[in-house]
């Protein structure tokens, strides 16, 4: 009887798995770009990962695509590769949280940002609800000068209430929830609200540097997740017990 044709499944580079696909396939799409040398990939019999650049039907391939990449390097990536040659790698990590097994992945550049401009738009609605209070106010007789700094300590305040319990309570702001994100301890368990509170606090007054930090840190984590020791990632449940 012939022997079973190997199977084998990719790991991309954000995380997410594709397969089994056969060698024959796997060496097509290496060739049609969607398989590169920053992939991993495994026997789908064993559950060890390798890099794509260590197998030998793929090394030729990807080691062309590295050098293609390489050469188009700028001088922002060459300083990256510098400052994040010591620097933890990204890995897909799972914890076991309640009756379900999950699995995280750092959440991209992109998906923060659109979570932080949702976020911005509920602060600058709770802005417009204040800034007509306080216009109110003015007009019925108190000091415009006391009313500003009311107003700023109220939005801030209201905005830092706004994101700790919702972090605290929920691991999610709205905007978090609507792009599928999520804010977990360093580990992968819950964040509680002192936890909650650092992170929404760095968040307001250093979030503007968060996508600096995503971008050049392969650990994928900004101030606010270093200061809180927490993570911003995407979930999805692996098994249930």
């Amino acid at each position: 009887m012939p022997g079973r044709e190997r199977m084998f499944i990719i790991k991309m580079p954000d995380g997410t798995e594709k397969g089994p696909f056969d060698q024959r396939t796997v060496v097509k799409m290496a060739e049609a770009g969607e398989v590169t040398y920053e992939c991993e990939i495994r026997n789908s019999l064993i559950p060890r990962w390798n890099p794509t650049l260590g197998m030998p039907f793929l090394k030729e391939i990807c080691e062309a695509q590295k050098e293609e990449a390489e050469r188009k390097d700028g001088a922002l990536d060459k300083i990256k590769g510098r400052v994040t040659a010591q620097k933890e790698k990204v890995r897909t990590f799972t914890a076991s949280l309640g009756q379900d097994t999950f699995r995280f992945t750092p959440a991209s550049i992109s998906l923060r940002i659109w979570a932080g401009l949702l976020d911005l738009g509920i602060a600058l609605a709770l802005a417009l609800v204040l800034f007509f209070s306080c216009a109110g106010l003015i007009a019925a007789g108190l000091p415009a000068t006391v009313m500003f700094y009311l107003g700023v300590a109220l939005f801030y305040s209201t905005f830092l209430v706004y994101m700790a319990t919702t972090l605290g309570l929920r691991a999610q702001t709205l905007g978090q929830q609507f792009w599928g994100i999520m804010i977990v301890r360093k580990t992968g368990g819950p964040v509680y609200l002192g936890r909650a509170f650092v992170f929404a606090v760095t968040s307001v007054f250093l979030g503007f540097l968060t996508p600096i930090f995503v971008y050049v840190f392969p650990s994928k984590r900004a101030l606010p997740d270093m200061l809180s020791d927490s993570r911003v990632v995407r979930i999805r449940v692996v098994s249930e017990m």
